[in-house]
């Protein structure tokens, strides 16, 4: 058996194994055993989001009340979070539209992980240019929305310097439209122009 986390149910989320999901989960009989978190806080659908492991995703989800996408980690971050991470536009919507059918959706956009960043800030970092634009498409004019547009990370960097910073034109466009402000600074002074220029990024520039 394989060393790391011992538990049974996080493991089968990491490593794909879709069929033994149904069966673990039908021998639990609250949602907190299902819940259940790794040492540095991450529950079964965070690991299989971060795989990208639609099947597996799809099996948490089964009811809403199993899996809890407003629970942290240890970093701050979310369930929401770790679909960016996974790269899955599939997954990504598939938890915003649960997160949405119990009103929760405003909630998890809204929040901000221990270094102050936003989904749409990790998404505009992460080059994930659509996942910035199902935010902008599903959440404009929504007051979380607009936090998660506007608010910067602890090195005051917001989404729009962030996707300036990843090279990614389509973001930035998406993001100015929102009414980013260009002339925002991060803590080392520099704007959005600055950091494309500073990272040879001449299509956003």
């Amino acid at each position: 058996c394989r060393g790391g986390d011992s538990n049974t149910k996080n493991n089968s989320s990491f490593h794909g194994h879709d069929k033994i999901i149904p069966h673990l989960i039908a021998h639990f009989s609250s949602p907190a055993e299902i819940n259940v978190q790794t040492k540095l806080g991450e529950t079964p659908l965070m690991l299989a989001l971060r795989q990208g492991n639609i099947e597996v995703v799809d099996a948490l989800l089964l009811k809403l009340t199993y899996a809890d996408l407003l629970i942290r980690a240890a970093d701050g971050s979310a369930a929401l979070f770790a679909a960016v991470h996974g790269g899955v536009l599939e997954l990504f919507v598939t938890v915003v539209d649960k997160a949405n059918a119990v009103g929760q959706a405003s909630e998890l956009v809204a929040m901000l992980d221990n270094e102050g960043r936003s989904v749409m800030l990790v998404a505009a970092a992460g080059g994930r240019t659509d996942m910035v634009g199902h935010l902008a498409d599903n959440y404009n004019g929504n007051g979380s929305y607009c936090l998660t547009a506007k608010s910067c990370d602890l090195m005051g960097n917001t989404a729009l310097i962030c996707a300036a910073q990843a090279g990614k034109l389509e973001s930035v466009d998406i993001l100015m439209k929102e009414g980013a402000d260009i002339s925002k600074k991060n803590l080392q002074g520099r704007t959005a122009l600055m950091e494309a220029a500073l990272n040879g990024r001449l299509q956003v520039a």
